[in-house]
């Protein structure tokens, strides 16, 4: 496999364990963007909220562009010939029923031949106790599986039994490749623990989206634009965890 990272030493972490951990943003950074999530902020009471799951596309790529602004450059320093896909905000209040369960997120790219990578970035500092994230390191080599809103996948218990736990400090970023089995434990401390999530893509590879027919089950390939998930991909309907093609999809 060619270089990912621009440094040598974060390309061997990262074929070690899946993951790489970086320092990423000054404090001024850090407040412009916790200006920008009130900006947009509906004051949601949910225990977890993703800021992409509104059906505003106009705010998700006003409000993805302005994360893109800040984060971008911060990218291209650490990945080479990678590019943004969709950014948004994740916020997790404080509750004992706050924790993520394990998951592996949707593939966006033909693996393994291409990689996507998830970057999440805390605005606060996180521990076990304030819902940092967890990983099982080396799982990505695991699974190539197509992945997507409404599919399903066997993740065994043994491939995430050692769980490790990654505290950061505020402006500290994980890059993690989208098949590495994580989660985020609960909340117990902070009353929202604000994070970002950018997905980002190799600037060459197809973009693509898997979903699942209700009825058959067969699963559907599609090959869609660079905007698709920011402007079209619906993420959430009716307030409930469901996943759907918008209309107008090829």
């Amino acid at each position: 496999m060619d270089s990912i990272f621009q440094s040598e030493n974060l390309n061997k972490k990262y074929l070690n364990n899946g993951f790489i951990t970086v320092d990423l943003l000054k404090s001024e950074e850090i407040n412009k963007l916790i200006e920008i999530y009130h900006k947009y902020d509906k004051n949601y009471n949910e225990l977890f909220y993703c800021s992409n799951w509104t059906t505003d596309c106009a705010e998700r790529l006003n409000e993805h562009n302005e994360i893109s602004r800040i984060i971008g450059p911060k990218i291209s320093d650490k990945l080479s010939g990678y590019k943004i896909l969709y950014s948004c905000f994740i916020t997790k209040r404080r509750s004992i029923h706050s924790k993520v369960h394990p998951h592996i997120d949707w593939q966006f790219v033909a693996e393994p031949k291409s990689i996507a990578f998830n970057i999440w970035i805390p605005l606060s500092n996180t521990n076990c106790l304030s819902g940092n994230l967890w990983v099982s390191k080396r799982s990505h080599q695991y699974f190539n599986e197509k992945r997507g809103p409404n599919i399903e996948l066997d993740i065994n218990k043994e491939l995430y039994s050692n769980k490790l736990n990654i505290n950061l400090k505020a402006g500290q970023g994980i890059i993690y490749d989208t098949r590495l089995i994580h989660g985020s434990n609960r909340n117990m401390i902070s009353n929202k623990r604000i994070a970002i999530a950018i997905i980002v893509v190799p600037e060459n590879a197809p973009v693509l989206h898997h979903f699942a027919d209700p009825v058959t089950k067969e699963i559907h390939t599609y090959e869609v634009d660079n905007n698709f998930y920011i402007e079209r991909c619906i993420f959430r309907k009716n307030n409930n965890f469901y996943w759907e093609l918008s209309p107008g999809t090829t």
